[in-house]
């Protein structure tokens, strides 16, 4: 399987459409390289079994949907090959191996679903306003002073786990729930984008117009 650092060195834009069937930008290769650097630092707290998660989930909420796309897809890429690695050492004890990766297949489905949220709309004043008890204020502007102040992006790690964040990812992603509209025409060639993406035998005058449509597609979906 190609690592997902190397396929940011080979590849172009590509077009990623939302589950709703509506427009989104061409993901750059900045969006890319974020999503995977953002994903090594998981990669890098899950093999320390470090404490940070919270700090991790944090970030996803400032990242750019194709960010956090490509964040989901190298972390789940990893997971994929871990499997193998772990299986491959404790053939001999299949049991032993699911123990060994399950923690991180929690982990990586627990901050798949929050990106999911986050991409649907869900923001740190939601996570935050969720696990508040209105009866426990005097009045609602009480309330919604505490959580203004705890969603600031410095202070909401410190008091918001990824099991909370999680938690009301999962409520939130089936409150939205509905079913998938027709494609826009600006989604039908999103998809004629992603289709005829530039070999490396391509013509260079047909890559230089592919270049300037995915500009111009870009352009229309700000």
């Amino acid at each position: 399987m190609e690592h997902s650092m190397s396929k940011i060195q080979r590849t172009k834009s590509a077009p990623i459409t939302r589950d709703d069937g509506s427009a989104k930008r061409v993901a750059t290769r900045d969006d890319r390289t974020v999503g995977v650097l953002l994903a090594q630092e998981v990669i890098a707290l899950e093999m320390s079994q470090g404490n940070e998660w919270p700090r991790v989930a944090n970030k996803l909420f400032d990242q750019t949907i194709e960010a956090r796309d490509q964040f989901v897809k190298t972390l789940r890429e990893w997971l994929a090959d871990r499997r193998k690695q772990v299986i491959g050492v404790h053939d001999f004890d299949k049991k032993r191996a699911g123990k060994i990766v399950a923690s991180s297949t929690v982990r990586v489905s627990q901050l798949a679903k929050i990106a999911e949220a986050i991409t649907a709309g869900m923001d740190r004043e939601t996570v935050v306003r969720s696990m508040m008890n209105r009866k426990n204020y005097v009045s609602d502007a009480e309330m919604e002073q505490d959580v203004e102040q705890t969603a600031k992006v410095d202070h909401f790690p410190q008091a918001v786990g990824v099991a909370a964040m999680y938690n009301v990812a999962q409520q939130f992603v089936g409150s939205d729930a509905r079913g998938r509209k027709p494609d826009t025409l600006l989604v039908k060639i999103s998809k004629f984008i992603k289709a005829n993406e530039p070999k490396e035998d391509t013509d260079p005058a047909d890559a230089a117009t592919w270049k300037d449509l995915v500009e111009w597609y870009n352009s229309q979906v700000k």
